[in-house]
């Protein structure tokens, strides 16, 4: 046991990072092939330092790729979801009421909608001082048809890696740790 946890360090102080474990809670088992699941990754939202719009989106784009190919579930295209969004001037998801979630549903012919944010923790003084970015995501999946959130996965990474790798790391990572509550057949 006491191997195990050094090559746990080990593999950390070499890998460069140390993430958060996630946070998951979900009431919903997703069950790949299932056709009755369609969902659609909207734009996350952003703050802090070192974090900007085209990163915020790149992310989005990455979480419904995962999501399908590594999960299997059926995802609606991202230029669509980014079509209807600018349709209905929603440029922060964090802000969508009851309705524009069961009316943007429908619009997209998704049943659930997870709605993102990315955020850097940390002011520029504590990254000059450890030259380390602390991203945290947070995803909400909400079924589309009652606005009811389903499930919530929050995961952190502090790394000294560029932003955007961080950011892809921890999608990764979410998808990763999503067999918790996939259950696949």
């Amino acid at each position: 046991m006491k191997f195990l946890k050094y090559l746990i360090l080990l593999f950390c102080l070499i890998y460069g990072c140390y993430t958060h474990g996630p946070y998951i809670k979900f009431e919903r088992d997703f069950s790949p092939g299932d056709s009755s699941v369609t969902m659609a990754v909207l734009n996350f939202d952003y703050s802090g330092n070192f974090l900007s719009a085209q990163i915020a989106l790149q992310a989005a784009d990455n979480l419904t790729s995962e999501i399908f190919v590594k999960k299997g579930i059926r995802v609606i295209d991202r230029s669509l979801v980014k079509e209807i969004l600018k349709r209905y001037e929603k440029s922060k998801t964090s802000r969508l009421s009851k309705e524009d979630i069961i009316k943007i549903g429908q619009d997209l012919g998704a049943n659930y909608l997870v709605l993102g944010s990315i955020q850097s923790t940390g002011s520029i003084d504590d990254y000059y001082e450890s030259r380390d970015y602390k991203i945290e995501i947070t995803l909400r999946f909400i079924d589309a048809t009652s606005s009811k959130v389903v499930g919530i996965i929050k995961h952190r990474m502090v790394d000294d890696s560029e932003v955007e790798i961080i950011v892809n790391r921890v999608i990764k990572e979410i998808v990763f740790y999503m067999r918790g509550w996939i259950n696949l057949a």
